[in-house]
Formats: C-alpha cells, structure tokens, sequence
C-alpha cells in the first residue's frame, strides 16, 4: 500500500512540474507577443488597402460596412482597407466620404485610406485637407 501512495504521489508530482514549466512558457511568449507592440500598445496588423471593384462581393462589403456605420453605402470609386480579410474601412474617391467598423479601432487605418486617396490624386482640398505649399522666395 505504501508503494502504491509513493507512486501516485511521485506521477502527481510529475504533472504539476510540468504544468508549471509549460505555464512559464505561456508567460514567456506573451512576453514575446507584448514587445511586439507599437508605441501607443496596439497590435501592429497588417493592413490592405485597395480599389474597391463593382463586383458583388465588394459592393455587398460596402454596404454591410454601410450598416454597421448607420451611414448610406458609398458612392462611385472607392478604396478600401482590409484587417484580416475583412473590410473595415473605405473611402470614396469621388465624394471624400468615409465610412468606418464601429466595433474597430479604424482611426489610423481611415487616416491611411486619406492619404492614399490624396496619392492617386484625389487632392487634399477635396477631402477638406490643406496641403502644405512650399515658402516662396521673396524677390527683393
């Protein structure tokens, strides 16, 4: 019997060593996983950013995206940012109009989609941007 109660005991043991070492691993990959972080503590994503087509799919995105944001679907040419293959924000390159996941930190990604969108010449005046002119040289 004494056998028995040292053999459980030594199997018990066993297990709560390696629970423990594989609890130090865990800790040790989400310290891994936290000096992956940005400045501001966010997950850094990748992020894709494209022209929106008149397919189906794209249009049913827009207009799901439309819903979330209690806002009317864009219209005419639009970009659109991807997080994870999920379409989460997107910008009209006719009218500047935004719309945004409300339920997504979207603040960064909508500021890419305006710059990307003043890249491919929608103008900073359109989308209420002022552009930063170069000094002019005084002719004395």
């Amino acid at each position: 019997m004494t056998t028995l109660i040292t053999t459980l005991a030594n199997d018990r043991n066993r297990e709560l060593r390696r629970e423990a070492a594989s609890r130090r691993r865990l800790g040790r990959s989400r310290k891994l996983r936290s000096s992956r972080r940005d400045a501001d503590h966010h997950v850094v994503e990748a992020v894709a950013v494209r022209r929106l087509a008149d397919r189906p799919s794209d249009r049913a995105a827009v207009e799901h995206l439309a819903g979330l944001d209690s806002t009317e679907p864009l219209t005419g040419e639009v970009l659109g940012a991807e997080l994870d293959g999920r379409l989460v924000a997107a910008i009209s390159l006719t009218t500047g109009d935004t719309i945004a996941d409300p339920f997504t930190h979207t603040d960064r990604i909508r500021s890419l989609l305006k710059t990307r969108a003043e890249q491919l010449g929608g103008g900073a005046s359109r989308f209420g941007l002022r552009r930063r002119s170069a000094p002019v040289a005084s002719t004395c």
